[in-house]
C-alpha cells in the first residue's frame, strides 16, 4: 500500500512541477500519514524527504516571495525542522517585514525549540502591528510564567481578558499562575470561571479539584475529580488523586476501585499507598 500511494503522489508532482501548492499539499499529506500510528510507514518518511528536496529545488528556481517562504517554514516546522523553519520565516520577513502571521509563526518555532527570549521578541513584534492579537499575548504570558516572572505573565493574561472576557485559556493560565504562587482562592476563582464558560474543560475541573484537595475540602475536591473523570475516564492523574483522597478519608472501597482503574492504565502505586489500602487491593498479573 505505501508504494502505491507514493507512486500516485509522484505522478501528481510530475503533472504539476511548477505548482507550489501541489508540493505543499503532498508533503502535508505525508506529515499526516507519518503521524498516524496505522500509517507511519518508513517508506513515507523517505518519500517525504525526497518530496521536500524537490520542493526546495522549486523554491530555489522560483521567483522569491514571502508567501512561498512562509509556506515552506510551515512545512518545516510541522516536521520539527525548527532551525530550517526559522531560516525560511526570516527569508519571508526579508520580503514582508510587517506580516503578523510570519512573526507569530516564527515565535511559535522559537517557543517549540526552547528559545524563549527569541520567541518573546517575535510575539512582541506581532503586538507592535496588532496589539489585540490574543494568542501572541497568551504565549507571552506562558513564556514569562516559565521564567517565573509571574506578575508580568499575569499582565498579559489580563490584557487578553480586556479584549475577550470569555477567553478560557487566559482564565485557566491565570488560575494556574495564581496556584503556583500559593494564591489558592484566586486560582479557584479563575478555574471555576473556566468551567462556567466551558463546562467541557476537563483540566479546569482537575486543577480546581487539586486546589480544593490542598485546602482539605475533600467533598468538593471529590466532586470535581469525578467530573474530570466522567469527561475523560482515562485521566490518570485524576484517578490517582481521587484514590488518594478516598484513602485519606477512609473510603477504602472507592479508593481501591479508582486505584485499580489507574493501574489498568499503567500506573504503579507507591508502596505506602498499597499498604494504606491493605491486602484487598487486587494484585495485577496473577
Amino acid at each position: 500500500m505505501p508504494n502505491k500511494a507514493i507512486e500516485n503522489f509522484s505522478k501528481v508532482i510530475q503533472l504539476n512541477p511548477e505548482n507550489p501548492d501541489v508540493y505543499i499539499g503532498v508533503i502535508e499529506f505525508y506529515n499526516k500519514l507519518i503521524r498516524a500510528p496505522k500509517t507511519a510507514y518508513p517508506e513515507y518518511v523517505d518519500a517525504r524527504s525526497r518530496m521536500l528536496t524537490q520542493f526546495l529545488d522549486y523554491v530555489r528556481r522560483a521567483k522569491p516571495s514571502a508567501k512561498l517562504y512562509f509556506n515552506l517554514g510551515v512545512l518545516l516546522a510541522d516536521m520539527n525542522e525548527f532551525e530550517r523553519a526559522v531560516s525560511s520565516y526570516r527569508m519571508a520577513l526579508d520580503l514582508n517585514s510587517r506580516d503578523v502571521k510570519i512573526w507569530y509563526n516564527l515565535g511559535n518555532v522559537f517557543k517549540s525549540s526552547g528559545q524563549l527570549s527569541e520567541a518573546a521578541g517575535s510575539y512582541e513584534k506581532v503586538l507592535e502591528f496588532n496589539p489585540k492579537h490574543t494568542e501572541a499575548l497568551l504565549n507571552l504570558g506562558v513564556i514569562y510564567g516559565r521564567k517565573k516572572e509571574y506578575e508580568k505573565s499575569m499582565e498579559f493574561y489580563r490584557k487578553i481578558l480586556k479584549i475577550d472576557p470569555r477567553h478560557t485559556a487566559a482564565y485557566f493560565n491565570l488560575g494556574f499562575t495564581y496556584e503556583i504562587q500559593g494564591l489558592k482562592d484566586k486560582a479557584l476563582e479563575n478555574y471555576l470561571k473556566v468551567v462556567e464558560l466551558d463546562p467541557g474543560h476537563t483540566e479546569a475541573y482537575y486543577n480546581a479539584a487539586n486546589v480544593y484537595f490542598g485546602l482539605k475540602d475533600f467533598k468538593r475536591a471529590a466532586e470535581l475529580y469525578r467530573e474530570a473523570i466522567s469527561q475523560n475516564p482515562e485521566h490518570l492523574n485524576a484517578l490517582v488523586n481521587i484514590s488518594i483522597l478516598y484513602a485519606q478519608t477512609g473510603n477504602f472501597k472507592e479508593a481501591r476501585v479508582t486505584l485499580d482503574k489507574a493501574r489498568d492504565l499503567g500506573y504503579e502505586p507507591p508502596p505506602e499507598l498499597v499498604d494504606l489500602l491493605g491486602a484487598n487491593i487486587k494484585e495485577k498479573n496473577m
